[in-house]
C-alpha cells in the first residue's frame, strides 16, 4: 500500500501486526542473547490462527540476523507431512529427497538416525555462529520432524542454538502439542498469543492509515475480536476502496459496508478447514445459527464424542463459536436487513433442496 497522503484524501501504509505483543518480543529478545552467550534454549509459540505467530517469528528472524545468527527456518504445510523431517530440511535448504539416511535399527530405525543425521548438520552450523531454528505451523509437521524436535534440543543443548517452534492452537491431543507439553516439562518457555487489547487495535489502526481512528472504525475492527490478521485485512480492504480519509490527524470511515476483501478473508477460513471439519459446518448449517452437536452427529450418522475434533478445529478457526447451551456461528457484525451489499456473502452456499444456509456475516 502506498504512504497517506495529504489530508481530505484516501490513504495507506503497511500494517504491522506486532502491536501488543511487547512481552512476546521481549521473550525472543532474551532468548536470543542468552544463545549468544553460549546458552540453548526453546521457546514454544501456540496462538488461533491470525493472532500473528508467523509475523512473531519473522521479527524474530530478522532481529536474530542483525546480531550474527544463522538463521535454520521453515514451515509446515499439509504436503510436507508426507515428507519424512521435510521442515527441518528445508530449513537446512536440502532438498528432502537429498537425505537418505541408512537405517540403524531397519525400518524403524530410520526416523532416529535422519535425526541425527539433521543434528549434525544443526551442530556445524552453530559452531560457526550461534544459531536460529525456527519452525512454523508444526500442528502439520510430520512424525520424523516432531522426534527430531523432541530429541534435538536436548541432544544439542551445549551449542548456542536458540529454539523458536510455534503451532496453531485448537488441537487438542494432536502429536504436536503433546511435544510442547514435553519441551514445556523440561523447561521451554510456553507463550500463548491472547487477542490485542483496544489499545493495541487502535495503534495498529493509526499505523496502517496515519491517523487516530473514528469510533465508526473502531466499532467495525471491534468485531474481529483482537484478531490481528482480520483486522489487517478490514483496513487494507478500507483503503483499497477508498472509505478512510484523514483530516487533522484523524482518521475517518465513510462507510459501514465491509469491502470486498474482508469477504475473501473470511471464506478463506472455511476451506482451510479439514474435510471433516467442512463436512459437521455444512451439515451444521441446516440447523439454523446455533445447533446442538447431538443433533449435528445424528444427521452424520455418528456420535458426538467422534466430532469433537471437528468441533475444535472449527472453534480454532473461530468458525464456532461454543455458549452454554450450543454451538453457535460466528457472528462478526450485526446483520442489516436494508442492503444484501452490507452482509458478508454466504461462505456455505445453498444447495439444491436446502431450506436454510449458514452465513459468517459482519
Amino acid at each position: 500500500m502506498s504512504g497517506c497522503s495529504d489530508a481530505g484524501q484516501t490513504c495507506g501504509k503497511e500494517v504491522s501486526a506486532m502491536r501488543g505483543r511487547e512481552r512476546e518480543l521481549q521473550a525472543v529478545t532474551s532468548l536470543l542473547e542468552h544463545a549468544k552467550q553460549g546458552r540453548s534454549g526453546t521457546l514454544l509459540v501456540e496462538g488461533k490462527p491470525g493472532l500473528g505467530k508467523s509475523l512473531l517469528l519473522g521479527e524474530a528472524a530478522a532481529a536474530a540476523r542483525n546480531i550474527g545468527f544463522v538463521l535454520a527456518a521453515a514451515a509446515a504445510d499439509d504436503l510436507t507431512r508426507y515428507l519424512p523431517a521435510g521442515p527441518l530440511l528445508a530449513a537446512l535448504g536440502q532438498p528432502p529427497y537429498q537425505t537418505q539416511p541408512e537405517p540403524r535399527r531397519g525400518p524403524a530405525g530410520a526416523p532416529f538416525s535422519l535425526a541425527e543425521d539433521i543434528g549434525q548438520r544443526l551442530a556445524d552450523r552453530a559452531r560457526s555462529a550461534p544459531l536460529l531454528v525456527c519452525l512454523d505451523d508444526l500442528q502439520s509437521a510430520d512424525t520424523a520432524t516432531l522426534l527430531a524436535l523432541r530429541l534435538l534440543p536436548t541432544q544439542l543443548a551445549s551449542y548456542p542454538i536458540a529454539w523458536i517452534l510455534a503451532r496453531s492452537a485448537g488441537h487438542r491431543g494432536s502429536p504436536a502439542e503433546m511435544l510442547f507439553d514435553l519441551l514445556a516439562g523440561e523447561g521451554a518457555m510456553r507463550l500463548e498469543l491472547m487477542p490485542l487489547g483496544d489499545e493495541a487495535v487502535a495503534a495498529l489502526i493509526a499505523d496502517a492509515v496515519g491517523g487516530e481512528p473514528d469510533q465508526m472504525l473502531l466499532g467495525l475492527a471491534s468485531r474481529a475480536a483482537g484478531n490481528p490478521s482480520l483486522i489487517t485485512e478490514l483496513v487494507a480492504g478500507f483503503v483499497d476502496e477508498h472509505a478512510i480519509t484523514v483530516q487533522a490527524g484523524r482518521a475517518r470511515l465513510s462507510t459501514d459496508v465491509l469491502p470486498r476483501r474482508m469477504q475473501a478473508a473470511v471464506r478463506g477460513r472455511f476451506h482451510r478447514l479439514s474435510r471433516r471439519a467442512r463436512q459437521l459446518v455444512e451439515t451444521a448449517a441446516i440447523l439454523g445459527r446455533s445447533f446442538r452437536l447431538e443433533d449435528a452427529a445424528a444427521m452424520l450418522g455418528t456420535s458426538a464424542a467422534e466430532l469433537l475434533p471437528a468441533v475444535e478445529e472449527a472453534l480454532a478457526a473461530e468458525v464456532l463459536i461454543a455458549t452454554r447451551e450450543a454451538l453457535t456461528f460466528q457472528r462478526l457484525s450485526k446483520q442489516r436487513r436494508t442492503s444484501s451489499r452490507q452482509r458478508m456473502p454466504t461462505i456455505l452456499r445453498c444447495s439444491r433442496g436446502s431450506i436454510r444456509c449458514a452465513r459468517l456475516s459482519w
